[in-house]
């Protein structure tokens, strides 16, 4: 199963980074826990909005693909959005 949970990653990664404005600034992080995978996307500030969509939109479609996608897993599968300048002050 870590294959697949990996190519979420890199699927999630490639169609952000297709969306925004900046995207170099694009990551995406892998957390697993017992129950629940957690896909934490780092963006640019600006590019925020384009990720999540109006009313969430878009990170609702992103959150059903990835859903489905990872169903097998038997775990639930979450999209945090996050951009680099907070991302940037919960290291320090």
């Amino acid at each position: 199963m870590p294959e697949q949970a990996s190519s979420l990653s890199d699927w999630l990664t490639e169609y952000v980074q297709g969306i925004v404005e900046h995207p170099e600034s694009v990551q995406v992080r892998e957390v697993r826990g017992q129950v629940t995978v957690v896909y934490q996307v780092t963006v640019n500030p600006e590019d925020v909005g384009r990720v999540k969509g109006r009313r969430g939109r878009v990170v609702q479609a992103l959150c059903s693909v990835v859903e489905l996608a990872g169903r097998n897993e038997r775990l639930r599968h979450v999209i945090d959005v996050v951009d680099d300048q907070a991302a940037a002050e919960d290291k320090e």
